[in-house]
């Protein structure tokens, strides 16, 4: 369980052996956070899409 350190309450779960995903990849270790609970999101670029700069 992921809870808030400032009031406890539950932000979300978290599984060390992993899950699978709603794409059916299974994701090691697996963190879920639920939406009603987060004040922000912002969307990252996909892993690899970034260029390296020289």
């Amino acid at each position: 369980m992921l809870l808030c350190p400032k009031c406890s309450a539950k932000l979300g779960s978290f599984n060390w052996y992993g899950e699978q995903c709603s794409c059916g990849r299974w994701i090691t270790p697996a963190f879920q956070i639920h939406k009603n609970r987060v004040d922000e999101m912002r969307t990252l670029p996909p892993l690899g899409s970034q260029t390296k700069k020289p």
